[in-house]
């Protein structure tokens, strides 16, 4: 009975220790995912912070994008305008010429009648 008893307390001495140290063990194994974890959550709002950045950046390129289609449609309307005048400077410079061509026939006539 006395050899059961030391048994009994060798073993529940051995299993305090075996836990103890399953204890331990799984407490740094914790940590260490605790850790891993505190890791993982910092890259996840770096990552969040990069694309806040890009999502920035793209509206940006969005309203440069609209600003350059405006640039556009406004050239493209000052061209218009500009190929109107020239068009009327065209239509004036026509009737100049035919009013220097009739007026070239009119002293033509002239000069024949005085000869």
């Amino acid at each position: 009975m006395e050899f059961a008893l030391t048994f009994l307390g060798f073993v529940a001495a051995l299993l305090g220790i075996l836990l103890t140290y399953i204890w331990r063990a799984n407490g740094k194994i914790q940590k260490s995912i605790m850790d891993s974890v505190r890791e993982i959550m910092g890259a996840v709002k770096e990552v969040a912070n990069m694309q806040k950045i890009s999502t920035e950046m793209h509206k940006t390129s969005i309203e440069m994008h609209k600003q350059s289609i405006e640039m556009h449609k406004t050239s493209i309307e000052m061209q218009k305008a500009a190929m109107e005048i020239l068009e009327r400077i065209e239509r004036g410079q026509e009737r100049i010429a035919e009013m220097l061509l009739n007026q070239t026939k009119i002293l033509e006539r002239i000069e024949g009648k005085i000869k």
